[in-house]
C-alpha cells in the first residue's frame, strides 16, 4: 500500500512539473493571438418555458436586467409556456448554437417531465433519445 501512494505522488509531481514547464514555455513559443471580438454584438434571448409572472420568468427578468447593464446589449425574455415546457425546450433546441439563446427552465422541465411523459420521443434531445421513456414511446 505504501508503494502505490509513493508512485501516485511521483506521478502527480511529474505532471505538475510538466504543466509548469508548459506554462512557462508556451508564452515563448505561441504565436501572437488575435484580439477577440466583443461579445455580445446583438441582443441575447432568454427562453422561459413558463408564463409571464411565474417564478422562473421573474428570475429570468432579473438576470436579463443585470446582464443588459453589464454588457450594454438588450436581453429579450421570451416566454414559451405549454406542453409541460416542451415548447420552450424545442424553441431553445432549434435556435442556432451561437451563444445568443439561453434556456432558463426548472427541474420539472428538464428532469421530471421527460420520464413521465409518453410523448418525450417527439423532442430531439440527445440525452432524452437514450432514455427508457423514449424507447418505450417508440415501441
Amino acid at each position: 500500500m505504501q508503494h502505490a501512494f509513493h508512485s501516485r505522488r511521483r506521478v502527480l509531481r511529474l505532471a505538475a512539473a510538466a504543466l509548469a514547464a508548459l506554462g512557462v514555455a508556451a508564452p515563448l513559443t505561441a504565436p501572437a493571438a488575435e484580439p477577440a471580438t466583443a461579445f455580445p454584438t446583438r441582443p441575447i434571448r432568454f427562453v422561459v418555458p413558463f408564463p409571464s409572472g411565474s417564478g422562473t420568468d421573474t428570475t429570468a427578468r432579473m438576470f436579463a436586467k443585470k446582464i443588459g447593464e453589464l454588457t450594454g446589449q438588450g436581453v429579450v425574455v421570451e416566454n414559451k409556456p405549454g406542453g409541460n415546457g416542451f415548447i420552450g425546450v424545442q424553441t431553445a433546441l432549434n435556435a442556432p448554437a451561437d451563444g445568443y439563446t439561453v434556456f432558463l427552465g426548472s427541474n420539472s422541465t428538464l428532469s421530471t417531465t421527460p420520464p413521465l411523459s409518453a410523448s418525450c420521443h417527439m423532442i430531439r434531445w440527445p440525452t432524452l433519445r437514450r432514455s427508457r421513456c423514449c424507447r418505450a414511446g417508440r415501441a
